[in-house]
């Protein structure tokens, strides 16, 4: 009975590692923002992978990325690494949008991200705030004018 125990707790071990080690964890910072706001857009996994597929991002204007970064940390013995692609978006325009999963290959086995949602609303009008006082003064009087 100890050995079948023991087995089981090596298969169950086993299995629940390799489904830690297979997820992607996708992030977007802020998930609402204004039409042209900046979004941080995250993909982070565990293990070394190959052949990152990043969703479709047609709805919106990539600023930068794919942005790839790799960290490898060693502490009393234990090794933790992370791997991560990073874009940073913004909206096109308005309205709620889902950010398909992202997909890589670890272990000739595909992991797959949740997909996000991300909202995009209608920024404040926008007024002439970055004028001289020359220039404020000028357009108060054209507006004294009419």
């Amino acid at each position: 009975m100890k050995k079948h125990s023991l087995v089981l707790f090596l298969l169950f071990w086993i299995s629940s590692s390799s489904i830690v080690a297979q997820t992607i964890i996708a992030t977007a910072s802020p998930t609402t923002a204004t039409q042209g706001e900046s979004i941080q857009l995250t993909f982070q996994w565990s293990q070394k992978g190959k052949n990152f597929q990043a969703p479709d991002l047609s709805d919106f204007d990539v600023i930068s990325g794919p942005n790839q970064s790799s960290s490898v940390s060693i502490s009393n013995g234990t090794t933790t690494a992370s791997y991560s692609y990073s874009y940073l978006i913004a909206g096109k325009k308005t309205g709620i949008f889902i950010i398909q999963p992202a997909s890589i290959e670890i272990d000739n086995k595909i992991a797959y991200s949740k997909e996000l949602k991300i909202t995009i609303q209608q920024g404040a009008t926008t007024t002439k705030q970055n004028q001289s006082p020359q220039q404020a003064d000028d357009n108060l009087e054209e507006i004294l004018k009419n």
